[in-house]
């Protein structure tokens, strides 16, 4: 049977994704579909930003951090080559790698500044 033709996009490009027993061309109780999705960042801020150095925060968005993922189908039936493939596991070479390459980044969405910092957070007039 001919795989179903579902389709997942986010940010206006298709993304991988994995369906668990579309083998059988049907979408049955306990089939599913399994994707990585990100919460929204500020890739869309930066278009109000006259250079890239200027943006305030390209890992939160100032809007909205909520992300839309859109699950569809090709109507006439066409698979789509963003499949996530099986890949065997293999044993590990045994060869230990001397070092780990980590980007860890903290920003801070739990506060508002109202106004002119006058020294403490407090603006004027409060």
């Amino acid at each position: 049977m001919t795989p179903v033709p579902f389709k997942l996009f986010a940010r206006g490009e298709e993304q991988y994704i994995h369906i668990e027993g579309e083998g059988d061309g049907a979408f049955d109780a306990g089939d599913f579909i399994e994707f990585y999705a990100e919460h929204n960042d500020g890739w869309l801020d930066a278009s109000f930003y006259p250079s890239a150095d200027q943006h305030t925060n390209p890992y939160y968005s100032l809007y909205n951090d909520t992300a839309s993922y859109y699950v569809t189908w090709d109507p006439n039936g066409a698979q789509s080559v963003f499949r996530y493939t099986d890949v065997p596991l293999t044993a590990p070479s045994g060869q230990s790698l001397s070092y780990v390459w980590q980007e860890e980044v903290k920003y801070y969405n739990n506060t508002y500044q109202k106004g002119k910092d006058l020294g403490g957070g407090v603006p004027p007039g409060t």
